[in-house]
């Protein structure tokens, strides 16, 4: 079996084998004309029949390399065009952005390209999936990169095939098949010249550091990188699990501002399943654990454990970790503020709690599409009137999902916004007689506390119209007397 046809086997059997995609999704493909994403875009276009998805082209021009940016740009046009597939192309000053945001090159050109692939994936009407080019080798650079900033455990495991709606279809695949690929199909790329260069961390990692481990101390490194991240990452699904119930066992109170945990629960626990309960906390918290490092983390458990009463620990993104009585509180000081005192003022006032804009309502425009960052969430609504359906329309009124709903219009009307949960609300289970409370509902449905408040809801008032993730909304349901169907998809980004 020739190169061509090994790489095309291996990226079907990877998106059967890790449900990449379902037949009528449209890919947005990241493509910068280099030999990877031009290699996937031929990929996915010769499965297109196969599968039967649509394609998007997305190009960002980094406008970091003159004319050579320029020139990458209109070959990523110029293929899109011979392809028959539509091309988005964003320009942004990388440089400029790094600036405003205190980021390396590589970080803010890794968040203009994920905000270019979001920003086409809102312009579109159906389900959309987010194709990168990443291989074998970007993984055991990104492995290797993880090791050497003291990554833990998550950090060994790498990069995953599928993450939300990134997916990841040559991630088994090597450099060397990739260029052979190129080679066979008669396939030109571009070659960006600051690849060559050492100025930037992954690229010391891959034209330094492993061919020195090559030569010197190990011809197989990447076959061993790429086992060790299998093995690490089997162990890790096992601790998480672990940790999960740790969590729960410890804490006391979630909010959207503070985090509560027992000390006498959590110090006992043994280091490594400690350290893991801590950053769930933050990222509970805050949402990532962007910035937080390993000093960080034992800074808490020193403090946890001499309980150093009146000292406050400062962590990245607002965050701070301090200790009252047997309580070990984390605080978003975005929202509250790291005196202790404050703090206690915040949590008597629920009020303000309630009031807080972070859990903000905003109106989802019916029909229309809406990107929540603060969520990392896109629901798109359209109207439609049953008269004007046919056969196959009306047999979609009952075909849903977790993630796309059908609902009669009529009985909702316009004041439907999506917000976090807050006090009040209820919800219309499928199979109820009546309505219940949402926190029995997810204590029903077994939904872990961590999520409970950062979990996205849509609602008229106190009622709860539907809960993305779980087939709610009982109340709203279409019926024979439907005139209006509310069709309702949910993107998480």
């Amino acid at each position: 079996m020739n190169n061509r046809n090994t790489v095309l086997d291996k990226v079907r059997t990877n998106i059967i084998r890790h449900s990449m995609v379902k037949e009528g999704d449209k890919l947005v493909v990241g493509v910068s004309g280099g030999a990877d994403s031009v290699c996937l875009l031929h990929v996915l276009n010769s499965l297109r029949d196969t599968f039967n998805y649509s394609l998007k082209v997305v190009h960002v021009n980094h406008m970091l390399r003159g004319i050579e940016a320029n020139l990458d740009q209109q070959f990523v046009e110029e293929m899109s065009r011979g392809l028959g597939i539509e091309c988005v192309v964003e320009k942004k000053e990388v440089q400029k952005y790094a600036h405003e945001k205190r980021l390396s090159l590589e970080e803010a050109g890794r968040e203009i390209r994920y905000e270019a692939f979001r920003s086409a994936v809102a312009t579109e009407a159906f389900i959309c999936k987010i194709a990168v080019a990443h291989n074998v080798n970007d993984q055991i650079e990104t492995i290797l990169m993880n090791i050497i900033r003291g990554s833990g455990n998550e950090g060994l495991v790498g990069m995953a095939y599928v993450q939300n709606h990134i997916i990841r279809p040559l991630l088994d695949i090597t450099r060397t098949e990739i260029e052979e690929y190129c080679k066979l199909n008669g396939l030109s790329y571009r070659t960006d010249s600051t690849n060559l260069e050492t100025d930037y961390t992954r690229n010391k990692v891959r034209l330094e550091l492993i061919p020195y481990i090559q030569s010197n101390l190990n011809k197989n490194i990447n076959k061993s990188i790429i086992q060790l991240a299998e093995i690490i990452k089997e162990e890790n699904d096992y601790i998480e699990n672990v940790c999960a119930s740790e969590y729960n066992k410890c804490t006391i109170k979630e909010e959207l501002w503070k985090i509560t945990l027992d000390i006498n629960k959590l110090n006992p626990l043994h280091i490594a399943i400690k350290r893991k309960v801590l950053r769930r906390a933050i990222k509970n918290l805050r949402g990532n654990l962007k910035g937080i490092e390993y000093k960080h983390i034992s800074s808490i458990i020193e403090l946890c454990e001499k309980r150093k009463t009146g000292k406050v620990i400062s962590l990245p993104k607002d965050l701070c970790a301090f200790i009252q009585y047997d309580y070990l509180i984390f605080g978003d000081i975005s929202k509250g503020n790291n005196e202790k005192g404050k703090f206690e003022a915040k949590d008597k006032n629920k009020s303000k709690q309630k009031n807080d804009s972070s859990n903000e309502a905003i109106a989802i425009d019916i029909p229309g599409d809406l990107h929540v960052e603060k969520m990392q969430i896109i629901i798109k609504t359209r109207i439609i009137k049953t008269e004007n359906m046919d056969s196959s329309e009306v047999k979609l009124k009952q075909k849903q999902t977790d993630y796309c709903q059908r609902l009669d219009y009529d009985k909702i009307g316009k004041e439907l916004v999506v917000r976090y949960r807050q006090e009040g609300d209820r919800i219309f289970p499928k199979g109820a007689t009546g309505s219940k409370k949402l926190k029995d509902f997810f204590i029903d449905n077994k939904v872990p506390r961590e999520k409970r408040d950062k979990t996205p809801i849509l609602a008229c008032s106190n009622n709860v119209v539907w809960i993305p993730g779980y087939r709610t909304g009982e109340a709203y349901r279409v019926t024979d007397e439907t005139d209006n169907i509310l069709h309702i998809e949910c993107i998480l980004l």
